[in-house]
């Protein structure tokens, strides 16, 4: 059954027979079980794999998910199965991939069991994982400390600019210096909020929200930052209200990103339109701006953490690039999404937010009285 093939494998490999019995292993089985303290070059042979198991459920939990495997391959239930395991070796741990798969074709029955180290690639996603757990900290760390000074800076802009001692162009001055601890303000609440929603610890309020004045609550919120830069915002609202599943307050801070970063990616004097359209399910509410375009080829990347649409632009007005990522992920957490839609540069950007729709709000879509 087995030829000089069987030896060459990589893979450390044990042929089990149907009672579980190793009928055979390979070359590297037998240099691993020589390297891991065996005096023995044939150890595992004639023993019973699914005992083996069994006797280790205790102490290792992919020992009872290998035995279940097995015995379903045994008992004709299923083809064959797989999964990812730590080995403590002398030395150092090791990773591996179990396969086992039945013998096919005819005869008595066999069961193939190999072992594939994946230790290196186990290492680096291991330190893949700590990277990203180091980064988190980090983010919330810096977004605290960038926070304490901003309530006073805020409040001092507020004080100053209600001095009838100002002229027009300390007035301008000190609406500037507002404007900007503002955007910095929002921009350190994205960085909180990216951080809580990547470790789960957001939890949503969910109920039955009017988009429509959701919609226009937003366009309120944003008429300073418009009005900067010479924008029109312009609303294509039903005349009814059309309700979603939502957290209001998420609600509005999608809403208020899809705004902001409409606005600053649209050269001063633009057009951006809002719009909202409901289906059966779900609803749609549209961003669409006369701003700098995206090349189709960047779109799939585009609501990625620190991604920025044009890393040309000045940062004050490009901010952090993590606005379009706090979208995303909030609207998937409702069980939404969003996605984005240009020509190419110079032809504007729709961004469509897909919320699910709450059936019970809306009349027309409320079940009939009994």
């Amino acid at each position: 059954m087995l030829g000089p093939v069987f030896d060459t494998l990589p893979s450390l490999i044990a042929v089990l027979d149907a009672r579980g019995d190793i009928v055979a292993v390979n070359a590297a089985w037998r240099r691993f079980v020589t390297t891991a303290g065996s005096d023995d070059p044939a150890v595992g042979l004639r023993d019973n794999y699914l005992r083996v198991c069994a006797s280790a459920r205790a102490s290792c939990v992919e020992a009872g998910q290998v035995e279940d495997g097995l015995r379903r391959i045994l008992a004709g239930e299923a083809e064959g199965f797989d999964l990812e395991y730590r080995c403590e070796t002398p030395g150092r741990p090791q990773w591996f991939h179990l396969q086992a798969t039945r013998w096919p074709g005819r005869g008595p029955v066999r069961v193939v069991v190999s072992h594939t180290e994946i230790t290196a690639r186990a290492l680096a996603e291991q330190a893949l994982r700590e990277a990203d757990r180091r980064k988190d900290e980090f983010l919330v760390m810096l977004a605290h400390e960038l926070r304490s000074p901003l309530a006073p800076l805020l409040n001092a802009a507020r004080v100053v600019e209600r001095s009838e001692a100002l002229s027009d162009r300390g007035r301008e001055a000190i609406a500037m210096v507002g404007r900007q601890a503002r955007q910095l303000s929002r921009l350190v609440d994205d960085l909180l909020d990216l951080s809580r929603i990547t470790r789960g610890k957001i939890a949503l309020r969910r109920r039955p929200v009017d988009v429509v004045s959701a919609v226009r609550d937003a366009i309120g919120a944003a008429a300073a930052a418009a009005h900067a830069r010479g924008h029109r915002i312009e609303a294509d609202l039903p005349a009814s209200p059309l309700h979603v599943d939502a957290d209001p307050v998420r609600l509005a801070q999608m809403l208020g990103n899809l705004l902001d970063n409409a606005c600053k990616y649209t050269p001063d004097g633009g057009r951006i339109t809002i719009s909202a359209l409901g289906g059966p399910a779900t609803v749609d509410i549209a961003v669409t701006d006369t701003g700098i375009g995206i090349d189709p080829a960047k779109l799939p990347g585009l609501f990625e953490i620190f991604h920025q649409i044009d890393t040309t632009l000045d940062r004050a007005s490009g901010g952090l690039g993590i606005g379009l990522s706090v979208v995303r992920r909030l609207a998937e957490q409702h069980g939404g999404r969003v996605r984005a839609e240009s020509a190419g540069a110079g032809r504007g950007t729709t961004f469509t937010l897909t919320m699910p729709r709450a059936a019970a709000a809306d009349p027309a879509l409320a079940p009939p009285a009994a």
